[in-house]
């Protein structure tokens, strides 16, 4: 019979030719066309500052400066109406909507421009979230953390549970901007805290879904099996 999907199957053996994708190109292109900020006017000068950051081959700047970078640009467009502040935090929010760069105006984040997000996430994120067997031999940091924090290395690569004292060697080479990718993992659902009351910051615990085992345990197997017949749907 026929079904309503929720979801876009595609066939990544044969993409090329898999029906689903102009579909899904379709379906996108559709939704994306209908969004506000693909259709609003906005100043000339906005374009010249877009040609500016598309150059810059930095992973990211300060707000300071693209304020900076703005201001040779000719902004404000209009001072007396919005000033300079005002107007490039709506220049990086608009860009950010349209997927060019990443700006949020959380309070840890908002001094953060990140032009190219998949550099300034993808590695820091991989060194936590990866297959240990495999991956933890080119990866130095790794043989660290086992070696000083055992207890914690051990939760993380058998249960998916991170503590955060692993992240200070996981990151070393991302100390300056430490809290903003913890703030960011959080955000997209890569980590998800543990919440307590008592639990002091350096304590702070995250769950790392990808990192769950893919079976239980075997005494937690055999306690579920007593409840065949009942089940749930976890979304993160």
């Amino acid at each position: 019979g026929l079904a309503v999907l929720a979801f876009w199957p595609i066939e990544n053996t044969n993409s090329a030719h898999d029906p689903v994708i102009p579909q899904l190109k379709a379906a996108i292109f559709s939704t994306v066309s209908a969004e506000r900020y693909v259709r609003d006017v906005v100043p000339y000068r906005w374009l010249k500052v877009f040609d500016v950051l598309m150059r810059d081959t930095r992973v990211l700047l300060s707000m300071p400066e693209l304020l900076a970078l703005a201001s040779e640009c000719g902004l404000p467009s209009d001072a007396a109406r919005l000033p300079l502040e005002t107007e490039v935090q709506l220049l990086a929010r608009f860009l950010s909507d349209l997927g060019y760069i990443m700006y949020h105006q959380d309070s840890v984040l908002s001094n953060l421009v990140i032009l190219n997000p998949a550099a300034f996430l993808v590695a820091p994120a991989t060194k936590v979230i990866c297959d240990f067997h495999r991956h933890s031999k080119f990866i130095p940091e790794h043989e660290t953390c086992k070696r000083r924090f055992p207890t914690e290395w051990a939760a993380l690569t058998a249960r998916g549970v991170l503590s955060r004292r692993l992240l200070p060697v996981l990151w070393k080479d991302r100390a300056a901007h430490a809290a903003q990718l913890e703030l960011l993992m959080v955000k997209f659902g890569l980590f998800l805290p543990f919440l307590s009351e008592e639990t002091r910051p350096e304590e702070q615990q995250y769950l790392v879904p990808a990192l769950l085992p893919a079976a239980l345990p075997a005494p937690l197997d055999a306690a579920a099996a007593r409840f065949v017949g009942r089940s749930f749907l976890l979304l993160f």
